[in-house]
């Protein structure tokens, strides 16, 4: 993709991630995107096929945004407890510093079968949960249950 083509795609992104921020997942159609931004719904359609691919771009986004604040440090040495609580106080972190992003969340969250599957979305915080538990376990310093 060329370099205009990525700002494109990025503006219609923080649009629709605004429109939802302010007034959830229903508010979102490409006509009030046509309506924010200083270029045509044919631009729009290029970047983004259907509604369902945008709103995918727009969660990724807003996990990207939250994951800045997320585990970097959580040592892999510190006992499972304190693991634990880092990976905690990040995720919150996370969200209080990035509100729009965290508005998005919420909409995804409470706006059931109206978006795109976010189970998958959801992997990486997955894994790093189960790699912990693992780590504990194999330490000896959480039951295998």
């Amino acid at each position: 993709m060329s370099a205009v083509a990525d700002v494109r795609r990025a503006q219609v992104v923080s649009a629709a991630a605004q429109l939802i921020a302010e007034a959830g997942l229903e508010a979102l159609t490409f006509g009030a995107l046509e309506q924010r931004l200083p270029f045509t719904r044919g631009v729009i359609t290029w970047h983004f096929a259907d509604k369902a691919a945008l709103l995918r771009a727009v969660l990724e986004a807003a996990l990207a945004a939250i994951d800045t604040d997320t585990g970097a440090e959580v040592s892999p040495e510190a006992p499972f407890p304190d693991q634990v609580r880092g990976v905690l106080e990040s995720r919150i972190r996370g969200f209080l510093r990035h509100g729009e992003a965290t508005r998005v969340m919420v909409a995804f969250w409470s706006g059931a079968g109206s978006g795109p599957d976010v189970a998958p979305l959801f992997q990486a915080w997955r894994r790093q949960a189960a790699g912990l538990a693992k780590a504990a376990i194999h330490r000896g310093e959480a039951p295998p249950d």
